[in-house]
């Protein structure tokens, strides 16, 4: 699980009985759930990043190497 620390409020998110977190596919940066405001999609609502405007991924992304 990918756990870390909140952009904005730097609140500690994800991993193991924490919040789950959002992160951006392009910035790599990680939010929680309070502070992005904008949301994007018609029928599913997900969160969008504040700096690119593009959907997020809930949970992280698993990076392969």
């Amino acid at each position: 699980m990918v756990s870390g620390f909140c952009a904005k409020c730097e609140k500690e998110i994800g991993g193991f009985l924490r919040p789950p977190l959002w992160q951006c596919p392009t910035c790599k940066k990680i939010w929680c759930e309070n502070c992005p405001k904008r949301r994007v999609g018609r029928v599913f609502k997900k969160l969008a990043c504040p700096e690119c405007y593009i959907e997020m991924h809930e949970g992280g992304m698993s990076v392969k190497r």
